[in-house]
């Protein structure tokens, strides 16, 4: 059984006369009752099934969906050119802006491997990447990507992710 929750252990304050031990006391009584512990595998299955309802929302273009799997202050470095994508809504002005033309990529991410952390409810998912107008099948761009989640109020959100483009053929090639 995992020793977190959903939620972080609170910092200890320095304002505390006690050395921050009942901060922690009280921050660890806290934590057990935010939220159910989860054993690796339960917390693997979990992020596995979010990379795919993701992938439906870019589909869909169903920015309610995509906001559910992202954390409010998610990082997001793109692949080919490096643009930084810094919190939740910049995510979601980005998608929405791509969501408005009829010949947009949709992209999908398949997961590869999602490593837990057994110290902090955080997780690293590893994977490859590709994306496609709607039927395309030789005009398409690629690569890899990680992302870092967290566990957050008993839901794992994407917090970081970071692509780097490496494949690509006809039209889709940069």
């Amino acid at each position: 059984m995992s020793m977190w929750s959903g939620r972080e252990k609170a910092s200890a304050s320095s304002a505390d006369p006690a050395g921050g031990l009942l901060s922690f006391v009280l921050a660890t009584m806290a934590i057990a009752q935010a939220a159910p512990a989860q054993t690796p595998a339960q917390a693997e299955a979990e992020i596995r099934a979010q990379r795919p309802a993701f992938n439906r929302a870019i589909a869909a273009a169903d920015l309610t969906a995509i906001a559910a799997v992202l954390a409010d202050n998610v990082q997001m470095i793109t692949g080919s050119d490096s643009i930084h994508v810094a919190g939740r809504q910049a995510h979601l002005d980005r998608w929405t802006e791509g969501f408005k033309d009829p010949n947009r990529l949709v992209y999908v991410r398949t997961t590869d491997k999602a490593t837990v952390s057994p110290l902090l409810p955080i997780a690293l998912e590893t994977g490859h990447w590709r994306g496609a107008t709607a039927g395309a099948t030789k005009d398409w761009i690629g690569g890899d990507y990680t992302a870092k989640w967290r566990r957050i109020e008993g839901v794992w959100r994407v917090e970081v992710e970071t692509y780097v483009t490496m494949r690509c053929e006809g039209s889709g090639c940069p």
